[in-house]
C-alpha cells in the first residue's frame, strides 16, 4: 500500500445578511457584479463587501509523500475583481508548520473565484482561505 493524502481545498462558507446583499445571477451561477468590475485598486475586507468570492472549482488534489494526518494550512490573499488571486498577496496566516504550506501557497495562485462584490461591482478582497488534507490509503 501507497500512503498518498487527498488534498481538499475549499473556502470557507461565508454568509452576509446585509441588507441589499448581491445574489447569484440564475442563469449563470456568476454574481451579478462579476461583469462590472470597479475601477479602484483598493483592496476591501470581507466585511465590508455585500458579497464575498466565491471559489469556482473545488478538485481535489493527490499529495504524495506527505505525513498521514490530517493538517490545516490557513492563507491570506487577495482575490482580484477578475476572480484571480494576487499572487504577490500570498500569506500564511495559520501555519502546519509542514512541507505542506509550501504547496498550498504554490497552489493557490492557480485558484479561481467568482469576485466579491460592493455596489453592484465587482472588488478586490482580502481573504483567510484554508487549505485542508487527510490521508487515502491507496491501495496499490
Amino acid at each position: 500500500m501507497r500512503p498518498h493524502l487527498l488534498l481538499a481545498f475549499g473556502i470557507a462558507a461565508w454568509h452576509t445578511s446585509q441588507p441589499g446583499s448581491q445574489s447569484l445571477n440564475p442563469s449563470s451561477g456568476r454574481p451579478s457584479c462579476a461583469e462590472r468590475r470597479a475601477q479602484d485598486t483598493t483592496v476591501y475586507s470581507i466585511t465590508e463587501v455585500s458579497q464575498p468570492p466565491i471559489q469556482r472549482h473545488r478538485t481535489p488534489l493527490i499529495v504524495p509523500g506527505l505525513p498521514p494526518q490530517r493538517l490545516l494550512v490557513v492563507l491570506s490573499l487577495v482575490v482580484n475583481s477578475d476572480g484571480r488571486v494576487d499572487s504577490s498577496s500570498i500569506a500564511i496566516a495559520q501555519p502546519s508548520n509542514t512541507p505542506f504550506d509550501k504547496f498550498a501557497v504554490k497552489e493557490s495562485k492557480s485558484l479561481q473565484f467568482w469576485p466579491a462584490c460592493l455596489n453592484g461591482q465587482a472588488v478586490r478582497v482580502r481573504v483567510d482561505f484554508p487549505f485542508d488534507y487527510e490521508p487515502l490509503i491507496d491501495a496499490r
